[in-house]
């Protein structure tokens, strides 16, 4: 381990020197308060030895440096005083003193007092470290909770709460900048029956893959949710209802084309229905009911295809 001598008297550097090395420490020496904010730049050490009088000036300015630099500021720092004067104490203490080694110097004090600083920096370092894990991992659990709150768990995509959550944030944010936006609810044809039959794991699998689908056929700005149940739906920030319906027929399509073989299951397919702001509705609720009102059209028409709200 290294410790910084910062002293200009020869004497006692050889002194504190020798009884620090031969208790194992390596020992780098200083003169002025400039060179000692340098030698510990480059020797990290594990602290200080800093005289109170030193070849440019005072010790204090060169404590003050040294807990400015963001390298030493944590460096635990002794000073050596002339005498027991209590100005001197404050003013050191206002530096960032952690100790202080008054005259007539005892050699065998200096090297304990070095011994009891390092160990309570690193006693400190230490939980600063366990502290910091702690807070990690209550950041990183914090951030799970925070993401299952609003994740639909089958499917991956944001859950029902989240999906009025988003959807007013979006009307509110297209009425304050006169903005449009588009509303798509899409529904499984047929699924009931499906799941009667195939069990409620191979229904499952068939709403992860729509999900899926979803996910990777929109923006990064859309939002796609499971609003419940076989039961979907896609926000479309500054969308117009004709781009919304071309996402919408894309969507569609892509689902009909998956096959579940395993299940005896040919295709699935989707109706969905689709509502503008603010032609549709000013409000989430009305929005929603318009695009309902759209999906059930196009069930009513023979399933498998996009309907627009009137």
């Amino acid at each position: 381990m290294h410790v910084l001598l910062a002293s200009a008297q020869s004497d006692r550097v050889g002194l504190i020197r020798s009884a620090l090395e031969t208790e194992g420490f390596e020992v780098s020496v200083a003169e002025t308060a400039e060179d000692c904010l340098t030698v510990a730049l480059e020797t990290a050490p594990v602290a200080v030895l800093l005289d109170i009088a030193l070849a440019d000036g005072d010790g204090f300015a060169a404590c003050s440096s040294l807990r400015e630099h963001a390298d030493t500021a944590d460096i635990p720092i002794i000073f050596l005083v002339e005498e027991s004067n209590p100005s001197d104490r404050v003013r050191g203490f206002e530096a960032g003193a952690d100790d202080f080694v008054t005259r007539p110097f005892c050699i065998e004090e200096i090297v304990l007092r070095v011994k009891s600083v390092i160990r309570r920096f690193q006693s400190t370092a230490r939980k600063k470290e366990e502290m910091e894990k702690v807070l990690a991992d209550l950041t990183g659990r914090n951030q799970v909770l925070q993401e299952q709150a609003i994740t639909d768990h089958l499917t991956g995509l944001y859950n029902h709460r989240f999906f009025w959550s988003r959807l007013r944030e979006e009307i509110a944010r297209a009425s304050r900048y006169g903005r449009i936006l588009s509303l798509l609810m899409l529904d499984v044809d047929d699924f009931k029956g499906f799941n009667d039959t195939q069990g409620h794991l191979a229904g499952d699998e068939v709403l992860r893959s729509v999900g899926q689908t979803l996910r990777q056929s929109i923006r990064g700005t859309d939002v796609v949710a499971r609003y419940g149940g076989e039961e979907f739906a896609a926000i479309f920030p500054e969308t117009p209802l004709s781009g919304a319906n071309i996402v919408a027929e894309r969507i569609r399509s892509k689902i009909a084309a998956l096959r579940f073989e395993q299940y005896q299951l040919l295709r699935v397919t989707v109706s969905g229905g689709i509502a503008a702001y603010p032609d549709h509705g000013s409000a989430a609720e009305d929005l929603v009911s318009s695009a309902d009102a759209a999906l059930y059209t196009s069930k009513a028409r023979g399933k498998n295809r996009i309907s627009y709200s009137q």
